[in-house]
């Protein structure tokens, strides 16, 4: 299944757009700022060479996003055969066998494959949504150190939980000249599966709301 639009429209911005272009920051404190004022505090500014838009297409203007960096797949990924052959099926629902590599699997007691077994179809790695291969990606080994077990992949991936807003005046509900930093559209199936996986993140509920 194609993962990217072969066109692109410059003057729209989408939900799961890859652009270039854009720093993010991250504020990191000591404790929250409730007792007395101080100025214990850090922000990371980060440069990356991708980010991807995480705002609701719907929710797109008035100067203002959300983006999540493209970052290096872990590399665990490349342990699961089933994640190996193809890393966009992190993406997808899968059985609860394909969750795990086969050695981990099978040392799972009976009750814990039961257990798995009768929740069905589940996500694997809730965090992360992969991103397929394009020739613009630079590659990389998941391990520098074992370049022989680890094959070379120019895929990445986001993490829902690394997201941030940027604010740019080019950012308009109607219309946005972007033509130099928008880089890749998704296809709408695969915009569909990232606004599914992306959805299941949001919509989980805790076990001390479970009644």
């Amino acid at each position: 299944m194609t993962f990217y639009e072969t066109s692109l429209k410059y003057d729209l911005l989408r939900f799961g757009d890859v652009l270039r272009g854009y720093i993010v920051a991250s504020p990191k404190i000591t404790e929250p700022f409730t007792v007395i004022p101080h100025s214990d505090y850090q922000i990371e500014i980060l440069n990356p060479d991708f980010v991807v838009v995480l705002s609701p297409c719907c929710s797109i203007g008035d100067s203002t996003i959300l983006l999540s960096p493209l970052i290096k797949l872990k590399k665990s990924f490349f342990d699961n055969p089933y994640f190996s052959s193809d890393m966009t099926n992190i993406n997808r629902r899968m059985t609860p066998q394909q969750t795990l590599p086969p050695e981990v699997w099978d040392k799972l007691p009976l009750d814990e494959k039961k257990k798995r077994e009768g929740e069905g179809f589940t996500y694997s790695f809730l965090d992360n949504f992969v991103f397929g291969e394009h020739e613009i990606f630079s590659p990389y080994f998941p391990s520098e150190k074992d370049k022989v077990k680890y094959r070379e992949t120019r895929q990445y991936m986001i993490d829902f939980k690394n997201t941030y807003r940027i604010s740019c005046d080019k950012i308009k509900r109607n219309g946005t000249d972007l033509t130099k930093s928008k880089v890749f559209q998704l296809t709408v199936p695969m915009r569909q599966e990232l606004r599914d996986k992306i959805a299941h993140f949001y919509s989980r509920i805790p076990q001390e709301d479970i009644i």
